[in-house]
């Protein structure tokens, strides 16, 4: 089976991505325990491939958005994408990948990939604006706009997760980043799905970003709720409740 892992990025992605694949499925080609987390669980050749698609010469990630994704694949694109998956098929039983660009190219890797299985990892957006924010002083004022463009991609980014999700029901999986790494019922709702036990790789000590945000963060947050196309608190209600929808199958 081959498992796409999808999220806005440093919202758990990661660490899903190393749970998988120290428990069985390969989400890179190194077997070595001692693997550079630097890496973060993402396949060079995926990364390369999503990177070609978007015309990205760098690693930021941080103004994509959905509607970059290209309309249609070219011959040679379709090629090269072809091949390297029929290439992890051939090596591996179970495989997957993960890289946060893919939340914009899926459409186009969905009409390639044989039959897969959806699994997506959210957080309060909140918990992961630090890595966005300006942290020195001089030019602390492009801090308003970059709280505004996080929260968007946040918003538009999960809105498509659940867009592709929805409709391939019982292999969509929807996990929470603080409920995972706070107790077991992630955990247990990640093995249940890839039905393997889990080598849990969970680190509390990586778990150091838990803030509401800044006051600045908060009041773009509040803006953005109360006017505007993109509201974070409608998002997110539409997660949980997409997330709760799934523990009552199970519970069934």
């Amino acid at each position: 089976m081959i498992y796409v892992v999808l999220g806005v990025g440093f919202s758990g992605t990661t660490l899903v991505s190393e749970l998988l694949h120290h428990s069985g499925i390969r989400m890179i080609d190194v077997d070595d325990d001692n693997y550079d987390a630097g890496g973060k669980y993402e396949h060079p050749a995926f990364q390369a491939v999503n990177k070609a698609l978007l015309g990205l010469a760098d690693d930021q990630v941080r103004h994509l958005r959905p509607r970059h994704c290209p309309k249609a694949l070219s011959p040679d694109q379709q090629e090269s994408m072809r091949r390297l998956i029929a290439n992890q098929q051939e090596r591996y039983q179970d495989w997957g990948f993960k890289d946060p660009r893919t939340v914009v190219t899926y459409p186009l890797w969905k009409n390639l990939l044989p039959p897969h299985r959806l699994i997506a990892v959210y957080r309060d957006p909140a918990g992961n604006w630090p890595r966005h924010r300006w942290r020195g002083y001089r030019r602390r004022y492009v801090n308003g706009w970059r709280a505004f463009v996080h929260l968007r991609q946040w918003c538009e980014y999960n809105t498509a997760i659940l867009n592709f999700g929805r409709p391939l029901g019982k292999d969509f999986l929807l996990l929470n980043y603080e409920r995972l790494m706070q107790g077991d019922e992630e955990l247990e709702r990640l093995r249940r799905f890839t039905a393997r036990p889990m080598v849990d790789r969970r680190d509390p000590a990586m778990y150091r970003v838990r803030n509401k945000g800044d006051l600045l963060f908060r009041g773009v947050r509040l803006l953005m709720d109360s006017c505007g196309p993109y509201s974070p608190d409608a998002v997110r209600k539409a997660l949980e409740q997409e997330r709760n929808r799934q523990l009552a199958q199970v519970t069934r």
